[in-house]
């Protein structure tokens, strides 16, 4: 109880989790569909959709230790900005695609998942700094469980906008393109608040 105790009374730590929160949600909202928006609307077979995550797992271990060390250099709170940004304008373009060859839409992939995933370098980089170390351990749990259920509620929610008409094809996914936008940019004032609380801006 003492970890609830601490997080309700400091600014700070409630900040961190509600950076938490909105950031998976704006985040996962988008995956659930991946697939079938790829295979039933852009025309891609099953085979050739694993590609996705593929090159989205090799751009991103490509990029993560460079943008870590110019959060280091440069500010966590700067570095969280950029990657926020430029990772949604690929959400746009996911959320509304219409058919194209696959190696532009393995690149545009590729650029979200560098992007996304290096957002959460920064903002990761902040939140573990909200409590002193001999408390951290606790309060990461708690954090933790916070990225589990906002996983879980993204997905309830982009499953209630989304439909399937009968020729196959996923409906209204855009809208949740922009509903995920809309998160995303919210948790950019999140961070800004948590950013001045740590002095990181």
């Amino acid at each position: 109880m003492d970890v609830f105790k601490s997080i309700f009374s400091q600014k700070n730590q409630l900040l961190a989790l509600a950076l938490t929160s909105i950031s998976m949600l704006g985040h996962f909202m988008v995956i659930p569909f991946i697939n079938p928006y790829m295979e039933f609307n852009v025309g891609f077979s099953k085979q050739e959709t694993p590609l996705i995550y593929m090159v989205g797992g090799a751009f991103t271990l490509i990029s993560s230790s460079f943008i870590g060390r110019l959060a280091d250099k440069y500010g966590k709170f700067r570095i969280y900005r950029i990657c926020l940004f430029l990772s949604i304008i690929p959400i746009l373009i996911i959320t509304n695609m219409p058919v194209l060859p696959l190696y532009v839409v393995l690149g545009i992939f590729g650029f979200w998942f560098m992007f996304s995933t290096g957002r959460n370098i920064p903002s990761q980089a902040m939140i573990s700094t909200v409590v002193e170390p001999a408390r951290r351990g606790q309060f990461m749990s708690v954090n933790s469980s916070i990225q589990q259920l906002s996983t879980g509620s993204a997905a309830i929610i982009s499953g209630m906008i989304v439909t399937q008409s009968a020729s196959g094809a996923i409906d209204h996914y855009e809208w949740v393109g922009y509903l995920s936008i809309t998160i995303l940019i919210l948790s950019f004032f999140v961070a800004r608040q948590l950013a001045k609380g740590q002095e990181l801006v």
